[in-house]
């Protein structure tokens, strides 16, 4: 069962991901996977141990080749978001918490500010029937890769704690 069902995915081209917006979902075969977003080949994320602020896509791209991490690039059609509308909604987390905020908490308030914290399988859902959903990128994808797995609420939340533990030590 899937959260989000991927038919078909493009392979990376550099110029593919260097304009425009992407949501980046690295692990994507994990549950849950982790979110991030990038314009114009800038990329931010929110983690547990912090924030990834204005990174070079080409970074974050030799760090998935080189892990050989499975993740996807999906494109946003989405004209009217800059890079500073970015870094002023990311300006208000600091890190990613259990029952605070998500790596895609930053992500949902971009377009939906006043809406609830979504989970990644609506988010995209929203995008899809608004038609903002474009082409979708793999890198390190299996053959057989056919979604993202299904998961809640609830699998996030444990998935931060046990970070959140990590952390600690």
């Amino acid at each position: 069962m899937f959260s989000f069902k991927v038919d078909s995915w493009h392979s990376f081209e550099h110029q593919e991901y260097q304009k425009g917006v992407f949501l980046w979902v690295i692990h994507a075969d994990k549950i849950p996977p982790h979110i991030g977003i990038s314009k114009d080949g800038v990329y931010f994320s929110l983690k547990v141990s912090g924030k990834d602020e204005s990174v070079s896509i080409n970074s974050l791209v030799n760090l998935i080749s080189f892990k050989q991490i499975p993740t996807l690039a999906i494109q946003i059609f989405d004209n009217e978001l800059n890079v500073d509308d970015i870094i002023e909604v990311f300006s208000n987390f600091s890190y990613a918490e259990s029952n605070v905020s998500t790596c895609l908490t930053p992500i949902s308030k971009l377009y939906f500010p006043n809406e609830k914290d979504f989970i990644l399988s609506e988010l995209l859902q929203e995008f899809q029937e608004k038609y903002l959903l474009g082409n979708v990128y793999g890198l390190n994808l299996k053959t057989d890769f056919k979604g993202i797995p299904f998961y809640g609420r609830s699998e996030i939340t444990n998935r931060l704690i046990d970070l959140e533990d990590v952390k600690r030590r």
